[in-house]
Parts: C-alpha cells; structure tokens; sequence
C-alpha cells in the first residue's frame, strides 16, 4: 500500500497538476486578504468584532480560502518530500513535520474564530462589562499570535529547510532555489514584525505569494520537462 502512494506521488503528471492546483488556491487567497481579512485587523476591538458580525459569511469565506491555500502549501510539501534529494530525508522530514504542525495551528485558529469568537463578541456586545472586555482581548491576543507568528513562522522555517534541499538537488535549477529562499525569507520577516507591522503585514504575504505561485508554476514546468 505504501509503494503504491509512494508510485502515485511520485508520478510526473500528478507532480504536475498538484502544483498546478496548489498554484490556483494559493492565488485566490490574494484576494480575501487584501479586502477583507486586512479589515477584519483593521481598528479597535469593537470596530473589528462590528466588521465582522455585519459580514460574517464574506469572512467565513476568507478564511476559508486562506485555510485551504496553507492546505494546499503543506500538500505540495509533502509532495516534494519524494521529489527532492533522497539523501536529506530527515531534513526533509523535519521540514515536513513543522508544516504539519503550521496546519495544525491553523485549523485550531480557525475552528476558534469560527466557532468560539462570535460567542464572546455577542457576549460582549450584549454585556458590555469591564470582564467581557478583558477575557475577548485576552483571546484575541493570543490568536493574533498564533495567526501572525506561529504559524508564518513554522511555515516559513518549514519552507526554508525544504530551499536547503533544493539547493542540493540537481533537477532544481539554482535560480529556483534561490526564488524559494526570498519566498519563505519574506514570510518569515513578516511574521517576526507582525506586531510592528499591523495589518501592513498582509502586503508583505501577499507579494510573498505573488513570488510563489509563478514559482511552482515553474517548478511543475521544469518537472515536466526533465
């Protein structure tokens, strides 16, 4: 059973085409965060929950999007994990494991957001009270960390130690490598700034994104043609 999923990812077409697919959904994340989750950050506590109450289906739609685009980065991951050279599978394995726990981050934040916050923010609303106040700043903080810094990070470090291996995999051109390398650099710079940057940190991912889809465009193209 494992030598036959190892066959089926290491086939040249489905490479292809499962970059081609991580491609497009990273890409439609561009949009939900430059219009609206850059909004969802934007103001103080009160106007931010507002924002969200008035268009919570539009944000569910958001971070949908982006949850599926992180989904979608750590498939191509595990992906490239047979692709690369076979000689730093435990690098490898490493990278992958703290893509993995990224994910892991990532649905515990949304599945909070989605399913606990609109709770405190009616609770808030209802019962404005100095306690109300401080519990829903207190969850928010800490999901801002974890949406801003862990997760750009493991992922960015994830990224980083893949970049290694491709720099010693011969079928991966040097000018790839090197894109890999200011892709996850930009994320990992963005994440430690997070704080300073406010919600200017969503440009920075977003071109961050824009330098990585052309890139596993190319990548997939360079599979193809090898």
């Amino acid at each position: 059973m494992r030598r036959k999923l190892e066959a089926i990812i290491e086939n040249e077409t489905f490479f292809l085409w499962s970059l081609r697919t991580s491609a497009a959904f990273v890409f439609l994340s561009i949009f939900p965060i430059l219009f609206v989750l850059v909004d969802v950050r934007r103001g103080t506590l009160t106007e931010r929950f507002t924002y969200i109450s008035q268009n919570y289906v539009l944000v569910l739609i958001a971070w949908s999007l982006t949850f599926a685009a992180l989904v979608a980065i750590c498939f191509v991951f595990t992906v490239l994990f047979f692709h690369l050279n076979r000689t730093y599978r435990p690098i490898l394995q490493w990278a992958w494991f703290i893509s993995v726990m990224a994910l892991c981050a990532s649905t515990l934040y949304h599945l909070i957001e989605i399913l606990m916050m609109p709770t405190l923010m009616q609770w808030l609303m209802t019962i404005p009270t100095e306690s109300a106040h401080v519990t829903l700043t207190a969850w928010d903080k800490s999901l801002s960390h974890l949406s801003g810094i862990f997760i750009p990070t493991s992922l960015s470090i994830g990224g980083l130690l893949y970049t290694v291996v491709m720099f010693q995999t011969k079928e991966i051109p040097s000018v790839l490598s090197y894109w890999s390398f200011l892709i996850w650099s930009l994320v990992l710079i963005g994440s430690f700034f997070a704080s300073l940057l406010d919600v200017f940190v969503f440009f920075l991912l977003s071109a961050a994104i824009l330098l990585y889809v052309p890139w596993i465009w190319q990548l997939g193209k360079i599979r193809k043609n090898s």
